[in-house]
């Protein structure tokens, strides 16, 4: 086994990598620097030949992954699809294509498969466009008649929708859907429609927090709601991330337990893959699914896989994939989240240790997630929640049975609605407890404090302060 101190080293490499490709995104994207990011990846492949001089090593793998994200970037960015062409002349178009996925407020990613438009000739596969409205579930084939719209890149959202993956927006005069294809995409869309049909006998608002908990889904959740869970800090438990993969893992642990060790893997992976077709590719879902995937791999082949780690590699994939991923607040509230209940846990739970372990470890992670997330939150939203430790402590016990009741009421609602219904109604009562913690302490007066988005600079020192000191000091081997 190596030593803490060749942990420490092997962990830091894993996450300059990450900053560096992160930050080589951000560049890629503002400024199209292909050239450049060419130019430092070879530098940092010249210097990575010095691999035994620490510095150079580092140096190198910096220069690397910044480069490498630079030109990811700019590939992306710099590209005009043949759409772009359409929506710079406000063509009227009659378009066949599919839909890519949802992208919630955003709207419908749908890739074009053929247009025909007003004074231009057919055009096969012109690129993807968004949709301003919910259309219909990944894989469906779409058919519709309107105009293709430009977006601008003074417009937050037309900017989020263009790291999405648009080049265009689609106003629809007129449009049908057909049958899903595919196999894996029809078989987790009727487990989502099973559960959104069997949690809407709850009535409100337990039927949009069951739904909110198992798969993300806000959309029958009013917006007093919404800022009652901000104000309390649970707004995470609406949005599904490894909290929600790993109890439905857990649970299909209990059902394989008897399997070769090899086919509990396979089915674990099988698993993952289902619960994001489901759930859609949130980017916490991506983020954790692909973490799980990294974990099973590695204890598939025999290696002891640790969880910082295993984060580092696992926004690397993501975000290598995805690069406009970087800019979405949901991966980042995901990775700061998970990398603060990873360094902290356990040293708060011993400080905590007079209080009951049935209280100390569910507060210890409810501090080290807000501890990680707090310059976030202040920068994104000038917002704090003072009750979030509270808030958070009362409605653990209450938060797993009905992400795991719902996620089972969807599978078997395959196969019969009634026992669906059922099993969605034993869920009821531990939303409604959710809700009412959110409600009570949301409201108080002095739940939340405003501060300037300024601040987030000065609560982050702290953060990356502890954050380093447990990395450099901690006893654990902290390598993947």
């Amino acid at each position: 086994m190596p030593s803490p101190s060749a942990g420490v080293a092997r962990l830091l490499r894993v996450w300059l990598g990450l900053a560096g490709l992160s930050a080589g995104v951000v560049w890629g994207y503002g400024h199209r620097g292909l050239v450049t990011g060419a130019v430092l990846c070879a530098a940092g492949m010249a210097l990575l030949g010095f691999r035994r001089n620490p510095s150079a090593l580092l140096a190198g793998i910096l220069l690397v992954a910044f480069g490498a994200g630079a030109v990811d970037a700019s590939l992306r960015s710099g590209r005009t699809e043949a759409v772009a062409v359409l929506a710079s002349a406000f063509a009227t178009c009659r378009i066949e294509g599919r839909v890519l996925e949802d992208q919630a407020a955003l709207g419908t990613l749908v890739a074009i498969q053929r247009a025909n438009c007003q004074g231009f000739a057919p055009i096969e596969d012109p690129g993807a466009v968004m949709f301003a409205n919910k259309v219909a579930d990944a894989g469906s084939p779409i058919w519709a008649t309107g105009s293709v719209i430009p977006l601008h890149d003074n417009d937050p959202f037309d900017l989020a929708r263009r790291r999405a993956g648009a080049s265009a927006l689609f106003d629809a005069s007129a449009q049908r859907t057909g049958k899903i294809g595919s196999l894996p995409l029809r078989l987790a869309a009727s487990i989502r429609h099973g559960l959104q049909d069997a949690a809407g006998s709850l009535g409100p608002p337990r039927e949009g927090l069951v739904r909110g908990l198992t798969i993300g889904d806000t959309s029958k959740i009013d917006q007093a709601t919404v800022d009652d869970f901000r104000r309390a800090g649970l707004s995470h438990l609406l949005a599904v991330s490894g909290e929600n993969l790993a109890m439905f893992l857990g649970a299909l642990a209990l059902l394989v337990r008897r399997l070769p060790f090899k086919s509990r893997l396979t089915a674990y992976l099988a698993a993952i893959a289902l619960f994001v077709l489901v759930v859609g590719p949130q980017p916490s879902v991506l983020r954790a699914a692909v973490m799980g995937g990294v974990m099973v791999v590695a204890v598939g082949k025999g290696h002891r896989a640790q969880s910082l780690g295993v984060l580092a590699t696992a926004l690397i994939i993501v975000v290598a994939f995805r690069p406009g991923l970087v800019f979405s607040v949901g991966l980042q509230l995901s990775a700061a989240a998970t990398a603060g209940i990873v360094l902290w846990t356990k040293p708060l739970e011993r400080l905590l240790r007079p209080l009951p372990r049935a209280v100390a470890l569910p507060l210890a992670v409810t501090v080290a997630a807000q501890a990680a997330v707090s310059p976030i939150l202040i920068a994104v939203f000038g917002q704090l929640s003072v009750v979030a430790p509270l808030a958070n402590l009362l409605a653990f016990p209450a938060v797993a049975p009905p992400t795991v009741l719902g996620l089972c009421a969807g599978v078997i609602s395959l196969a019969s609605r009634a026992a669906a219904r059922a099993i969605v109604a034993l869920a009821g009562p531990f939303a409604g407890w959710i809700a009412w913690v959110a409600s009570s302490l949301g409201r108080a007066p002095a739940a939340a404090v405003d501060l300037p988005r300024a601040a987030a600079w000065i609560a982050a020192v702290p953060v990356l302060v502890g954050a380093l000191a447990v990395a450099a000091f901690s006893n654990y081997n902290l390598a993947v």
